[in-house]
């Protein structure tokens, strides 16, 4: 059956190219494409294409570094600390070369998790992690672009909770 428009408002693909043309900021990459030259653009889609790469991941800081240690090993670390399922762990890995860790810190460890809601989950079990007495932090793994409006951003948002106003940083954006 053919689909027929009465506008072209109606008709989905022209709504996708008009929201492309257009020059109102969105958020997305390609909304935001008829107010950027073609370098701009292209870093654009490279930032939308790193976050949907790191959609997924988790970062872990605080778990100690083990003598040769590996990504076997590491996972089920990981899978005991935050007491969660083998099969939701794509892969753990330390962030950074063991050459320039310094002695007394661990490095971070990237978790890859199988799906956005075994993410969600483990993200929500990091407050037992330190009602438990243990010094294990669970971030986001957020893009440098990511990182700075962050670090943009927390002063005013400690300023606002130092005036007892509740607020809180935007999951998504950071």
């Amino acid at each position: 059956m053919k689909r027929t428009f009465r506008t072209r408002d109606d008709d989905p693909a022209y709504r996708t190219r008009s929201a492309v043309q257009s020059n109102a900021p969105r958020g997305n990459a390609w909304q935001t494409a008829g107010s950027h030259s073609a370098t701009q653009l292209a870093e654009v889609i490279a930032e939308e294409v790193e976050r949907g790469k790191r959609s997924e991941n988790l970062i872990l800081r605080g778990i100690p570094e083990a003598d040769n240690e590996d990504s076997v090993a590491l996972s089920s670390r990981c899978e005991q600390l935050l007491q969660i399922s083998a099969d939701q762990i794509l892969s753990a890995e330390r962030i950074g070369s063991a050459s320039k860790a310094v002695q007394d810190k661990a490095r971070p460890v990237r978790l890859r998790m199988k799906s956005h809601e075994a993410k969600l989950s483990v993200y929500r079990k990091r407050l037992n992690l330190k009602l438990n007495d243990q010094d294990v932090y669970v971030n986001n793994d957020l893009t440098k672009q990511q990182q700075i409006a962050r670090r943009q951003a927390l002063p005013r948002y400690k300023e606002l909770r130092q005036k007892e106003i509740r607020c809180s940083l935007p999951y998504g954006m950071f």
